[in-house]
């Protein structure tokens, strides 16, 4: 089959395992069988950020990746790292989409943040090369966002940025229907040009892992991925320690398990366990593989999944996995957002509780431990979660991406080829 092709520009690509890699995993991985290759231009690994090499395996042996390498050595490195990593990186990755342009002629570009800088190249590359754009958000950027950090006169150009963006992008995907909402609110002349497309799970990522794995009376609860943007698992901790003091008649022992880096993370998880007297009954280990956190999962009888308090847009990726690993979940989050539109829609027994009331918290999970006992261990995803699977979600990026393609087919005009410049080569995974 002849496949057309899209150029991909994002900071997060295997092999790295940050949460937003595996979004654009998903899209390379199933963009084939609806009739497009992916080339993309995107660093090799981020020094600061976990790293699965097995990653790269699934993606398509078409695939055409230009790594392009940070300068991050020495003190002026360093101090980049913290203050303006994009900094190094952004006139790099121009000249690798330019050779990129030049190689492949892509039909159509996408842009993927955050971090939302990436988005600069595609204003750029849409000028130059009248490329057809699509500017993908995985979280909010400046619209719906009361506090974006940093200096004032940052945020006045971050705004100016964004709001170019909506200018000039062909098409604007939101991650979320609530995402979606608040841009369509602030940028209504673009309205029309937005769409969502959630996050998703491959289903036969958990194939291996559908037998029951546990025996015992023990009930186990899972929380893998760090802890950050107020994400704070004390409220949790105090209504696992109420249960051990005064557990109903018939409820089972409980064990949680955090999973992950604990590097940087808002909370000192060890401290708060060790201060509640839960060193027996809560255990932290460090990160693993993107296998081994499914592993992890199905082992599991209820899945824990905290949010940021206050959140109404948007919703921890992870919550995918979870539907795909079809375990309850207890959600700490608002009750009114996106989350609770994704729990719904996605059939798997779930409850949800305020973040911060242990004893909301402690009811929700005496009433999901009782719905866990009941599912069986090797129940799969039920019909209504098939529209969360990563190739579904594809084939609607797709659908958009076709569009753009048929809708703004250019005649290409002479690109000149970097000659010279700090890029790397490209590569395919093997």
């Amino acid at each position: 089959m002849n496949l057309r092709r899209v150029l991909i520009v994002t900071y997060h690509f295997p092999p790295s395992a940050a949460s937003g890699s595996f979004r654009l995993m998903g899209f390379v991985r199933h963009l084939p069988k609806f009739g497009w290759r992916s080339v993309v231009v995107a660093p090799p690994r981020l020094p600061w950020e976990a790293v699965d090499v097995n990653l790269v395996r699934d993606l398509p042996p078409e695939t055409v990746v230009y790594h392009v390498r940070h300068d991050l050595r020495g003190p002026l490195g360093l101090a980049l790292k913290f203050y303006a990593p994009l900094s190094s990186w952004l006139p790099k990755a121009w000249w690798a989409c330019t050779r990129a342009v030049h190689r492949h002629r892509p039909e159509v570009m996408l842009t993927s943040g955050p971090p939302h800088m990436v988005h600069r190249l595609g204003l750029l590359l849409k000028r130059q090369h009248r490329l057809p754009w699509v500017a993908d958000f995985r979280d909010p950027w400046v619209a719906g966002v009361e506090a974006a950090g940093g200096t004032p006169r940052g945020a006045r150009r971050a705004a100016r940025v964004e709001a170019a963006v909506m200018g000039a992008a062909d098409a604007i995907v939101a991650n979320t229907p609530g995402s979606c909402a608040v841009l369509r609110d602030a940028y209504p002349e673009a309205a029309a040009r937005m769409v969502a497309i959630t996050n998703g799970y491959d289903p036969e990522a958990f194939v291996a892992f559908d037998a029951p794995a546990r025996a015992g009376s023990e009930l186990k609860i899972t929380h893998p991925g760090q802890l950050y943007a107020g994400r704070d698992p004390r409220p949790f901790l105090d209504a696992i320690r109420d249960l051990e003091r005064d557990r109903p008649a018939g409820f089972p022992p409980l064990r949680a398990h955090f999973v992950g880096n604990l590097d940087g993370q808002d909370t000192d998880l060890v401290a708060a366990i060790r201060g509640r007297g839960l060193e027996e009954v809560v255990t932290v280990s460090g990160p693993v593989s993107y296998s081994e956190s499914l592993r992890e999962m199905m082992q599991s009888d209820i899945l824990l999944l905290l949010d940021s308090p206050g959140r109404s847009a948007g919703v921890p990726a992870k919550v995918y996995e979870y539907i795909g690993a079809a375990r309850p979940i207890l959600a700490l989050a608002e009750s009114d957002g996106d989350l609770a539109w994704v729990l719904r829609e996605s059939g798997v027994p779930y409850r949800i509780a305020p973040p911060g009331d242990p004893a909301r918290i402690k009811r929700a999970l005496v009433e999901l431990v009782a719905a866990a006992r009941e599912a069986p261990k090797s129940a799969r995803v039920q019909q209504s979660a098939s529209r969360f699977t990563r190739e579904s979600l594809t084939g609607e990026l797709a659908t958009i991406l076709d569009s753009c393609g048929d809708r703004c087919r250019k005649t290409f005009e002479p690109v000149p080829e970097p000659s010279t410049g700090p890029m790397a080569a490209a590569s395919r995974p093997r």
